[in-house]
Protein backbone atom coordinates (compact mmCIF):
# COMPACT_ATOMS: atom_id res chain seq x y z
CA UNK A 1 0.00 0.00 0.00
CA UNK A 2 1.71 3.23 -0.97
CA UNK A 3 1.44 5.91 1.42
CA UNK A 4 0.52 10.02 0.59
CA UNK A 5 4.30 10.50 0.74
CA UNK A 6 5.61 7.46 -1.75
CA UNK A 7 2.89 8.99 -4.16
CA UNK A 8 4.20 12.10 -3.91
CA UNK A 9 7.93 10.70 -4.46
CA UNK A 10 6.67 8.95 -7.37
CA UNK A 11 5.10 12.06 -9.26
CA UNK A 12 7.32 14.25 -9.03
CA UNK A 13 10.44 11.71 -10.39
CA UNK A 14 9.59 12.70 -14.06
CA UNK A 15 9.79 16.12 -13.23
CA UNK A 16 13.37 15.94 -10.99
CA UNK A 17 15.02 13.35 -13.53
CA UNK A 18 13.78 16.29 -16.09
CA UNK A 19 15.36 19.13 -13.87
CA UNK A 20 18.60 17.00 -13.11
CA UNK A 21 19.43 16.28 -16.59
CA UNK A 22 18.56 19.62 -18.07
CA UNK A 23 21.00 21.57 -15.14
CA UNK A 24 23.64 19.02 -15.89
CA UNK A 25 23.10 19.75 -19.43
CA UNK A 26 23.59 23.52 -18.86
CA UNK A 27 26.87 23.67 -16.65
CA UNK A 28 28.21 21.45 -19.09
CA UNK A 29 27.27 23.94 -21.97
CA UNK A 30 28.43 26.85 -19.67
CA UNK A 31 31.81 25.14 -19.46
CA UNK A 32 32.01 24.39 -22.77
CA UNK A 33 30.78 28.43 -23.90
CA UNK A 34 33.27 29.82 -20.83
CA UNK A 35 36.43 28.37 -22.73
CA UNK A 36 35.32 28.54 -26.44
CA UNK A 37 35.84 32.07 -27.01
CA UNK A 38 34.75 35.57 -27.03
CA UNK A 39 31.02 36.27 -26.42
CA UNK A 40 29.36 38.88 -29.71
CA UNK A 41 26.45 39.93 -31.30
CA UNK A 42 26.83 37.21 -34.09
CA UNK A 43 27.56 34.64 -31.34
CA UNK A 44 24.31 35.86 -28.93
CA UNK A 45 22.14 33.62 -31.54
CA UNK A 46 23.99 30.13 -30.47
CA UNK A 47 24.08 30.80 -26.89
CA UNK A 48 20.53 30.82 -26.80
CA UNK A 49 19.41 28.66 -29.19
CA UNK A 50 22.20 26.27 -27.56
CA UNK A 51 21.03 26.94 -24.00
CA UNK A 52 16.99 26.60 -25.28
CA UNK A 53 17.42 23.04 -27.52
CA UNK A 54 20.75 21.11 -25.38
CA UNK A 55 18.95 21.22 -21.99
CA UNK A 56 15.35 20.39 -23.27
CA UNK A 57 16.74 17.50 -25.10
CA UNK A 58 18.94 16.48 -22.17
CA UNK A 59 15.79 16.83 -19.95
CA UNK A 60 13.77 14.30 -22.56
CA UNK A 61 16.44 11.72 -22.67
CA UNK A 62 16.66 11.53 -18.80
CA UNK A 63 12.82 10.88 -18.58
CA UNK A 64 12.96 8.14 -21.53
CA UNK A 65 15.67 6.42 -19.85
CA UNK A 66 13.86 6.54 -16.27
CA UNK A 67 10.66 5.08 -17.86
CA UNK A 68 12.93 1.99 -18.98
CA UNK A 69 13.94 1.49 -15.67
CA UNK A 70 11.41 -1.59 -15.22
CA UNK A 71 13.04 -3.17 -18.79
CA UNK A 72 16.40 -2.75 -17.34
CA UNK A 73 15.67 -4.30 -14.37
CA UNK A 74 14.33 -7.29 -16.21
CA UNK A 75 16.39 -10.46 -17.29
CA UNK A 76 17.19 -11.49 -21.20
CA UNK A 77 16.49 -9.48 -24.15
CA UNK A 78 13.64 -7.35 -22.18
CA UNK A 79 17.25 -5.76 -19.79
CA UNK A 80 19.05 -5.50 -23.68
CA UNK A 81 16.26 -3.74 -24.69
CA UNK A 82 15.50 -1.89 -21.83
CA UNK A 83 19.45 -0.67 -22.08
CA UNK A 84 19.51 0.28 -25.96
CA UNK A 85 16.04 2.60 -25.81
CA UNK A 86 18.16 4.02 -22.63
CA UNK A 87 21.00 4.67 -23.93
CA UNK A 88 19.95 5.39 -27.51
CA UNK A 89 17.99 8.40 -26.21
CA UNK A 90 20.74 10.05 -24.66
CA UNK A 91 23.10 9.15 -27.83
CA UNK A 92 20.63 10.63 -30.30
CA UNK A 93 18.72 13.16 -28.28
CA UNK A 94 21.79 14.92 -26.61
CA UNK A 95 23.69 15.68 -30.37
CA UNK A 96 20.63 16.53 -32.16
CA UNK A 97 19.66 19.20 -29.47
CA UNK A 98 23.47 20.64 -29.68
CA UNK A 99 23.11 20.60 -33.90
CA UNK A 100 20.14 22.33 -33.35
CA UNK A 101 21.57 24.87 -30.75
CA UNK A 102 24.50 25.33 -32.95
CA UNK A 103 22.67 25.96 -36.07
CA UNK A 104 20.41 28.15 -34.83
CA UNK A 105 17.64 30.04 -36.87
CA UNK A 106 18.67 30.20 -40.26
Amino acid sequence: MNTTEEVLIQSGTNRLVFFKNASIAILFLSIFFAFGGKFSPETSRWFAWSFLFTPLAAGIAGIIFRNTEDLRGSKGSKKALGWTIGLTAYLVMIPLGLLLGLNGPN
